[in-house]
């Protein structure tokens, strides 16, 4: 392959990276502001029956967005990989890949460390809620037999 094609494929495949990096940061605002708005929209409504199932919803956001996560993250990896090949042909090893590869284990364990607080949050306050909401209702009737 000739410099020129070389250099335009990196530069390509950078931006490809950087895209899906953005989309990575981008789905864990969105997978925080759902459930957000799920948890904000599940205390001021009552669903009857349901109300104590709901509050799962949230888990789906969660187990899926990790799911997303990993696979953009196992994309970035190629790419990665591949561009350290070329900068090591067209540089020797003296581009950013190269300075950037040591580090890029924090940047990965950042992800998996939010998504993994992610789910166990999204997994306890159900719990917690449900927990609670049986708790005020046996207390309400011990104090209130008449409302039942």
């Amino acid at each position: 392959m000739t410099f020129r094609l070389k250099e335009a494929e990196w530069k390509e495949l950078r931006n490809e990276a950087i895209s899906l990096s953005q989309e990575s940061r981008k789905l864990e605002l969105v997978a925080v502001a759902g459930t957000g708005g799920v948890y904000a929209w599940l205390a001021t409504n009552n669903l009857g029956n349901l109300q104590s199932a709901a509050w799962f919803i949230p888990v789906l956001f969660s187990l899926a967005g990790s799911l997303r996560a990993w696979a953009i993250n196992k994309n970035i990896g190629v790419i990665s990989k591949y561009l350290l090949t070329v900068e090591s042909e067209l540089s020797d090893n003296e581009g950013w890949e190269a300075f950037f590869k040591p580090r890029r284990g924090h940047l990965f364990g950042s992800a998996v460390t939010f998504w993994i607080l992610f789910i166990l949050i999204t997994f306890t306050v159900p719990i917690a809620v449900i927990s609670c909401a049986e708790q005020a209702k046996i207390e309400t009737q011990r104090i209130c037999p008449e409302l039942e």
